[in-house]
């Protein structure tokens, strides 16, 4: 989902593909809040770390990478998207191929099976990045205050949206299985 990552994250000053996943998660949330609002969504990913943060709501190791894990709860909470984070083997399927080329600035055939031939000449929708989740990764540190910031700019983005969770400071405190209406990859 994103299209070009910060400078430090170019350099490699952030080491956890724990963290770049979770981040990619986010801004895959955040570019397409609007459509997802009030659905089910399942994030899948290979990263076996990403999913044991988003389960226990915490990293035990990784600040940042607990810093995001929140965020992504509390923006989830407060646009009322039920997620879910799935572990899948890496390059296990078209669309697990496709997010792992695409990280890599690569593409290939299987976007073609993915996306679709007219989808590419026809050209499709550049999703808006977060210039919060940008700032956060170009200069990152635990910051507690990351998901009310993230929706405060969802809410002048997207302004027909309410975000009851947010209003009223709620935040998610129990996840159940939930039916995947959406899978990002």
């Amino acid at each position: 989902m994103c299209t070009k990552w910060p400078s430090s994250v170019l350099k490699g000053s952030i080491r956890s593909m724990a963290v770049l996943e979770m981040a990619a998660a986010l801004q895959g949330v955040l570019a397409d809040i609007h459509w997802m609002h009030q659905r089910a969504v399942c994030c899948r990913v290979d990263h076996i770390a990403t999913v044991l943060a988003w389960r226990r709501g915490y990293s035990a190791g990784d600040k940042l990478l607990s810093s995001l894990t929140k965020a992504v709860q509390y923006v989830g909470a407060a646009a009322m998207i039920r997620l879910s984070f799935k572990h899948v083997r890496r390059r296990s399927c078209s669309e697990a191929i496709v997010a792992d080329d695409l990280s890599r600035g690569e593409v290939d055939p299987h976007v073609l099976q993915v996306v679709g031939r007219q989808a590419l000449v026809d050209g499709w929708r550049q999703p808006a990045q977060s210039r919060v989740l940008f700032d956060w990764l170009d200069n990152p540190a635990p910051d507690p205050h990351l998901g009310p910031r993230l929706v405060e700019e969802a809410r002048r983005r997207f302004p027909g949206i309410i975000f009851p969770g947010h209003s009223s400071g709620w935040t998610l405190e129990t996840r159940g299985r939930n039916t995947e209406d959406v899978c990002l990859y």
